[in-house]
């Protein structure tokens, strides 16, 4: 549907539990573009060949494919858009580099998260089976894409993020992009001042708190950076925001303001289940039901539990303690 000027919202189906993402089909001066993609699944494939048929659009009518970040669901059907379309794959450089670290090699991806996750007291069962879960996903991001890395939207070594000053162009539309850590290292949003548009994909969602997760690969303090990246978005003057996930909403500093206490929340839950000393593992099965989780839902709820406790120790709250597997205290 259209949710804002020549910009249209497509509903691709996911494997899981979120069970759509919004990709975006942009409309301009010099053709269309593409943002996001959706994951290499049979009902994804579907619904892009009946969305190319409502909308009378030929694959080569995509001149370019901006992806937001490297999680599957956004970039899964990014090579498969490119051999389609021989559009180019946009993306910020540690996006880039993650597209190829993660999803070129399944084993050695779950093998890292294994490691890490056994680290901080997961059971090695549950343990390996996430990592399986992580290599099933890996065959559904094939193939790859060519990607061009926007080097000029790095963050800085040093900078909370980056607010470009120089717009991208899409399809001939300038938007500018402000790259914004928290779900991904360099996750991408794009602002358009005249239609006061900001797709923010992942960043900021309506109905659920993104996730923000500890990696193998993640930077430090992922869950701080996070939050004060929200300043980035305090200033601009944004009408409606078009999310990865859920419906578009209008109120963008009213859901700054829900988010935030949202983890100041959560990291009292985090301090109380920490109780005098405890593994990351330990904190995650007190704060989420995970007896009834898939391992998909495993690796959400461990790896927030990981970034609420990196972020307490950044504040000097609770200290990490030498030794395996991983354990936090108070001071």
């Amino acid at each position: 549907m259209v949710v804002a000027p020549d910009i249209i919202q497509v509903e691709i189906p996911l494997p899981f539990p979120l069970k759509i993402v919004n990709c975006y089909l942009v409309r301009g001066p010099d053709g269309w573009a593409l943002i996001d993609t959706g994951i290499h699944w049979p009902p994804a494939l579907e619904a892009w060949q009946a969305a190319l048929a409502r909308w009378s659009l030929r694959p080569a009518d995509i001149r370019a494919i901006c992806v937001t970040h490297y999680h599957p669901d956004h970039a899964g059907l990014a090579g498969w858009w490119q051999r389609l379309s021989d559009a180019p794959v946009l993306m910020t450089p540690a996006e880039a580099r993650s597209v190829y670290d993660v999803w070129s090699d399944g084993e050695r991806t779950g093998y890292e998260l294994s490691a890490l996750f056994q680290a901080h007291g997961t059971p090695e069962a549950l343990a390996v089976a996430v990592a399986r879960r992580a290599h099933a996903t890996q065959q559904m991001t094939q193939p790859l894409p060519d990607v061009t890395a926007l080097e000029a939207l790095a963050i800085d070594e040093g900078a909370e993020y980056t607010i470009a000053s120089e717009p991208l162009l899409l399809a001939g539309r300038p938007f500018q992009p402000l790259v914004l850590p928290g779900h991904a290292d360099e996750h991408l949003c794009l602002y358009e001042p005249s239609t006061r548009t900001l797709i923010a994909a992942d960043h900021v969602l309506p109905r659920i708190s993104p996730n923000i997760s500890v990696l193998p690969h993640t930077r430090p303090d992922p869950l701080g950076r996070y939050l004060r990246s929200f300043a980035a978005l305090e200033s601009l003057d944004v009408a409606v925001v078009l999310p990865g996930h859920g419906p578009v909403f209008t109120d963008l500093p009213g859901r700054l303001h829900e988010l935030s206490e949202h983890h100041a929340a959560r990291l009292e839950q985090i301090v109380a289940a920490l109780g005098a000393s405890s593994t990351a593992f330990e904190v995650a099965t007190r704060v989420f039901p995970m007896g009834d989780f898939s391992p998909h839902q495993v690796q959400f709820a461990i790896g927030e539990t990981l970034s609420h406790l990196d972020y307490l120790a950044a504040q000097g709250q609770i200290e990490r303690l030498a030794g395996l597997p991983i354990v936090y205290r108070v001071r």
